[in-house]
């Protein structure tokens, strides 16, 4: 049995589930007694072995800050993203395209995100 198993098991006992079954603990189970499932909760918290759950919450955590990170650093490297196509920015989108080059270079010199290029090639009837 892993750490985690043996940690969830025990997490079920201090709520007063039977780990194996699933099922609510009999009145007459001393894991059942609120006494104990206090102890066990204390003992869980000096435990080195995280929880399911708080793992689940630090990836959680790490995915939303990764996804912002993400999102600055667009920001940073397409300072246009968001705003209004100028005359001036398609009229540069369509000769670029045309002259062959790629998505993710228009994207660099126009400062847009390369959805952003493709989206608005497909809106122009060009690509």
């Amino acid at each position: 049995m892993d750490d985690l198993m043996a940690r969830t098991m025990v997490e079920n006992l201090s709520i007063g589930i039977d780990p194996v079954t699933g099922k609510t603990l009999s009145k007459n189970d001393s894991c059942a007694n609120e006494v104990v499932q206090e102890a066990i909760r204390t003992v869980l918290d000096h435990c080195s072995i995280d929880s399911y759950a708080t793992i689940l919450e630090r990836q959680r955590k790490e995915k939303k800050e990764k996804a912002e990170k993400r999102k600055e650093e667009q920001k940073t490297r397409y300072p246009n993203q968001g705003k209004p196509w100028t005359e001036r920015e398609t009229g540069m989108l369509s000769v670029l395209y045309r002259e062959g080059y790629a998505i993710p270079h228009i994207a660099n010199i126009l400062k847009r995100t390369p959805s952003a290029i493709a989206h608005q090639l497909k809106k122009l009837g060009v690509k």
